[in-house]
């Protein structure tokens, strides 16, 4: 808990040298690169199966990964606050309902979708649902399969995530033009409005 905590004294700082992408960016690789670790050390001499292996480097993993967790909080927010900025600033309105609701919609097919695929790979592999009934153990290969579908094709997935990041161009410099002409904007808007109330 405290390292959570500890892990939100990062952000500013850090939020201070970088753009918002090349944060949601490094702690998105930094996540897959800790995976890919555990995968890796984990495929080796079938680690994958031993507890006195597997249980340390998954729990190593977890605090590596509980050292960005501020970040993981923060900056998609922010990027989803910048996104409705820029609207503002480029068209003249904000599209939070719109967004959310589009929002709402991927959220549902990634995961319907997710539920999908797995069920057809854990069917592809061999898995045996019902194996721990039976009292059949799973083969090691299965068990090896398992053991990917958890750590290593979620994070080459969820890479791809990346891409379109890499076309959000809201960088510092850029940022700051918004921000003063959307200030300008929204004093010019409330001082008419106040003039035209106290014509009233």
């Amino acid at each position: 808990m405290n390292l959570i905590v500890i892990s939100y004294s990062f952000v500013e700082p850090l939020r201070r040298r970088f753009a918002t992408k090349t944060l949601w960016i490094l702690e998105d690789a930094w996540t897959d690169m800790l995976w890919l670790t555990v995968f890796g050390i984990g495929s080796i001499n079938k680690n994958f199966k031993k507890k006195a292996v597997i249980l340390p480097l998954m729990a190593i993993e977890e605090i590596f990964e509980m050292c960005i967790y501020g970040l993981r909080r923060v900056i998609p927010a922010e990027i989803d606050n910048e996104s409705m900025d820029y609207c503002e600033w480029k068209n003249g309105y904000r599209t939070e309902a719109m967004a959310s609701v589009a929002k709402g919609i991927a959220a549902k097919v990634s995961s319907n979708t997710s539920l999908v695929v797995t069920t057809a790979l854990k069917k592809l592999i061999g898995y045996e649902a019902n194996a721990f009934r039976l009292g059949v153990e799973q083969t090691d290969k299965v068990k090896f399969y398992l053991f990917a579908m958890f750590t290593i094709i979620p994070t080459v997935t969820g890479s791809l995530g990346i891409i379109p990041m890499l076309f959000y161009d809201l960088d510092n410099k850029k940022k700051e033009k918004m921000y003063a002409e959307l200030l300008e904007r929204r004093l010019e808007t409330a001082n008419k409005a106040s003039s035209g109330i106290l014509s009233e």
